[in-house]
């Protein structure tokens, strides 16, 4: 029914393993858009933050995006329409959401819960 969402929540007791030479697992966070991905470098249940890019998308406008979350946190991805708020060529795209479905600004708040806590932890 809802196959655009795609939640996995990790409960295993096993730490993932470190492979030398990989990027680290936070990496995996991205914002794809039209098939190129973006670095997360913020992400909240208002908009997400995205860093490296490439200038494809102007102040305005509206664009479909696919959020991929996979990290110690958890697993998310949805597709959505963002409205871009600003966008700075060689530097971030910043965009806030269109209408998230429930099920998608659930599973988005309950990720970032997570990362909260275990930020929390590091300290």
């Amino acid at each position: 029914m809802f196959d655009w969402l795609k939640v996995f929540v990790g409960g295993g007791k096993t730490k993932p393993k470190k492979a030398m030479g990989r990027k680290p697992v936070e990496a995996q966070n991205r914002l794809v858009v039209d098939s190129r991905n973006y670095p997360i470098t913020d992400i909240s249940p208002k908009g997400v933050v995205a860093g490296d890019f490439d200038g494809s998308l102007v102040q305005g406008q509206n664009a479909k995006v696919t959020v991929v979350l996979n990290d110690a946190c958890g697993k998310v991805s949805f597709a959505t329409t963002v409205v871009v708020d600003e966008a700075k060529e060689g530097g971030y795209l910043r965009c806030s959401w269109g209408v998230l479905p429930l099920e998608v600004d659930s599973a988005l708040k309950t990720w970032l819960q997570r990362r909260r806590a275990l930020k929390g932890h590091a300290h």
